[in-house]
């Protein structure tokens, strides 16, 4: 060891800190296997680790020239040019070979450049020379790896051999950072004496957060010393900076928390090498996927720096590999399902055909809907009802189940609305006492089907399993009489019995999902276009369809407006020089377009209705009905129509403005549609018993018995009538019972708008006959008081 005259005798003590909040990046020390210098880009020492002095044999450090300091030329350019350690080279002092290391601590044109010497040891593992053979072994084993499992024991095999430490391991994270013993290599001899840690797992909390972000930016981190003094920094801190950021300087002191942790696992020295996620590298790496971690028990363990350099090329080619194999494995899996997939949209869409809803469509093709996702059961959850296959807990459960993930996707747009939980009982307090739920369903997955709530889920069962921890996970860090804090002292095996918990989602399982709704997305919009062509065909209570329809009415009113305009702009400066039949192929023209027009406009309000909230406020149906009476007193007097409203009329709780439109809309019909005599129309309120009393339809009664405790309303006419077949087609929007012109015309869209508003707030509305058997038509509606 270098010699070493002005360290600290003991760790800075860690009292009140907790251990995901200790600055780590800038602890003011250094490990004592070497010296390090801060200098400004101009040559000038502006910090200095203790012991440089005694090792580099000068009075002063600080405040010197490095050329005066270091024998030989010091490429501090290269350094710049870099914020990782680069090797500049090797000196000898006290005959002892030590590496000269620098890198930048930023791209700051004035950040400083951190140049450290370090104890160089070729002893133990192979030499630095048959290490580039061991790399391209590795590389040759790593490439002709049948499965994971090969490739993580062959990397184990190839580092413990490189660094000559007695384990090496690999460590991978889970979603929640816990670590568990993948692969390991144990030295030649020792296996029975340090025993196995395979498949032992480690809380998250045994490696802080900082930590994660630190190997994420340094590939290396060697402790060749667990019972080393740390070194402190002198010198001047540059004015308007924080401490020296050491974050990428091999020689920094570590967390005295983190000494103590493996000083408790009996280790004496340990190297690190990272194994970031790299499946996402052009925008850098975000996660640690995961660790090669060796562990040393006989005492110090020093190395050179080209075998770190070597750990550090195996690390980059590991973590490449691993990434091409999951981009590779992904890539098949998701190849997989998207067959599965179009099995179940090909059996959706030939349902759709049919007039099927969509719920029951999706579920047509069960055993595909499952194995999309590797589910065990699945339904559809909606207002009104659910459709489910395979194993799923009760109705009642179900739509406890939909409640939760309707409040997680809420506030979710696009592709993020998809719920996705492995431990729903567990998240879920209200759902915790729950059995069924926590045997059938702690895994769910759901996404939207529509606006009204409707919910696609699929369910898997709890996976009750056995996890072998290193050591009570939650025995976690403590403090001690004098306020330390202190890491756990067991790592005997120990374990947990693991329940309400499911076979995690995977990443493929969300995406195979976001895949089918993008899918079924474009179904839906093809078959509105087809129903929209034939206009009877439309279907008023799909919610996809709906949003459509407000983007065909809003986008396609100007240029049909613009065909009518140019065609009046030609009768108006040519019609004197055009012949009579082209005259009224025009005139054709501006007919069609003003009929066109109207059309997209019914189509827009029925549009807005079904996107649009509702404000629902308290107030008199009565004032409602006076001004709407009032708004058509011209017309009223027009057609010689008498209005009859009754005298007494309730408060109710609604849209005020889609109430008016509702009952606008009825009595403008009212008015129209009658023959040889003056319009008679009724307004008022009847109670359930006179609503069935007056059905005279199956239907029709089904209805009046399905009010509960809402108010009827009614509105009555002595027109023409309505036949009992075609009472349910009147409510399909721009269907017309007669000739286009016949009646004052109209698009045909008013009884389907002011139905689809009823059942906005929860009512219904239906047609019978005049109860008193004479000709004409009551049109009947429920709202809620």
């Amino acid at each position: 060891m270098v010699p070493n005259s002005e360290v600290l005798t003991r760790h800075e003590e860690l009292t009140l800190e907790e251990c995901d909040r200790e600055p780590i990046h800038v602890p003011g020390l250094i490990q004592p296997h070497g010296i390090l210098l801060a200098v400004e880009r101009n040559g000038l020492v502006r910090q200095a680790s203790a012991n440089a002095m005694t090792i580099l044999g000068q009075q002063e450090v600080v405040g010197r020239d490095i050329a005066d300091l270091l024998v030989g030329d010091v490429d501090l350019d290269r350094a710049i040019r870099s914020t990782s350690p680069v090797r500049l080279g090797e000196l000898v002092l006290h005959d002892q070979p030590m590496d000269v290391l620098a890198h930048c601590t930023s791209d700051d044109p004035d950040g400083l450049v951190i140049v450290e010497l370090i104890v160089s040891d070729r002893s133990g593992g192979v030499d630095a020379s048959l290490a580039i053979d061991e790399l391209r072994t590795l590389m040759m084993s790593v490439q002709s790896a049948r499965d994971d499992i090969g490739l993580f024991q062959a990397v184990a095999r190839q580092v413990q051999r490189v660094t000559g430490f007695d384990r090496a391991m690999i460590y991978r994270f889970d979603e929640e950072l816990n670590g568990s013993i993948i692969a390991e290599a144990i030295s030649p001899g020792k296996e029975e004496e340090l025993g196995s840690f395979l498949g032992l797992n480690y809380p998250a909390t045994d490696i802080p957060r900082q930590a994660h972000r630190l190997y994420l930016q340094n590939w290396i981190r060697l402790i060749p010393d667990m019972g080393y003094a740390p070194v402190p920094l002198i010198g001047h801190e540059v004015e308007g900076r924080s401490k020296l950021d050491l974050s990428n300087a091999l020689l920094r002191s570590v967390s005295p928390i983190h000494i103590e942790y493996l000083q408790n696992m009996g280790v004496s020295a340990t190297l690190t090498i990272s194994l970031p996620d790299q499946r996402h590298a052009e925008s850098g790496p975000e996660r640690l996927w995961g660790l090669v971690a060796c562990h040393h028990y006989g005492g110090p363990r020093l190395m050179d720096a080209a075998r770190l350099s070597v750990c550090e090329l195996i690390g980059r080619q590991v973590s490449s590999t691993i990434a091409m194999r999951r981009i590779r494995q992904q890539s098949d899996l998701l190849a997989k399902r998207r067959g599965i997939q179009q099995a179940v949209i090909s059996v959706t869409n030939a349902a759709l055909e049919k007039s099927v809803k969509l719920t029951e469509a999706l579920l047509r093709d069960d055993a595909s809907i499952l194995r999309l996702v590797d589910a065990a059961g699945a339904a559809a959850v909606g207002s009104s009802g659910i459709v489910s296959t395979g194993s799923v807990p009760s109705d009642k459960a179900l739509r406890a189940i939909a409640v939760h993930a309707r409040s997680k996707v809420a506030a979710a747009v696009g592709d993020d609305a998809i719920f996705v939980t492995d431990r729903l009982t567990l998240e879920e307090p209200s759902l915790a006492d729950e059995e069924e739920v926590r045997q059938l369903a702690s895994g769910v997955l759901a996404m939207p089907l529509s606006t009204d709530g409707t919910l696609l889920v699929w369910v898997r069962p709890e996976q009750v399993h056995t996890v072998n921890w290193g050591g009570d996970p939650n025995n976690k860090a403590t403090r001690d009489i004098e306020g330390r804090l202190s890491p756990r002292k067991s790592f005997d095996r120990w374990q947990e019995e693991v329940r309400g918990r499911s076979e995690p989602w995977s990443p493929e399982d969300v995406a195979s999902v976001r895949e089918l709704r993008r899918a079924l997305v474009d179904i839906v919009v093809r078959h509105f276009e087809d129903l929209t062509s034939l206009n009877e065909q439309l279907e008023v209570s799909n919610s996809e369809l709906t949003r459509f329809a407000y983007a065909a009415g809003h986008d396609l009113r100007e240029p049909i407006r613009g065909i009518n305009s140019l065609a009046s702009f030609t009768l108006e400066d040519f019609g004197e020089q055009l012949d009579s039949e082209v005259l009224d192929r025009l005139k054709t023209i501006q007919k069609l377009t003003v009929r066109t027009d109207g059309l997209m406009s019914s189509l827009l309000r029925y549009a807005k209705l079904g996107q649009s909230r509702l404000r629902r406020a308290s107030f008199s149906y009565r004032e409602v009905v006076s001004e709407v009476v009032e708004t058509l007193d011209v017309r009223i007097r027009e057609t010689n129509a008498t209005v009859q409203v009754a005298d007494v009329l309730p408060n109710i709780r609604a849209d005020r403005e889609r109430v008016y439109e509702v009952v606008q809309n009825l009595v403008v019909n009212a008015m129209k549609y009658v023959s040889d005599v003056d319009p008679i129309i009724e307004i008022g309120r009847v109670k359930r018993a006179a609503a069935i009393a007056a059905a005279d339809t199956d239907s029709a009664r089904a209805e009046a018995n399905a009010v509960g405790g809402r108010h009827v309303f009614f509105v009555r006419d002595n027109g023409i009538g309505i036949p009992v077949a075609q009472r349910e087609d009147v409510f399909r929007i721009f269907r017309r019972l007669h000739s286009r012109d016949a009646f004052g015309g109209g698009s045909g869209a008013g009884l389907t708008i002011s139905k689809q508003a009823v059942e906005r707030h929860g009512g219904r509305m239906w047609i019978t006959g005049r109860p008193d058997g004479e000709q004409g038509t009551t049109v009947w509606f429920t709202l809620e008081g």
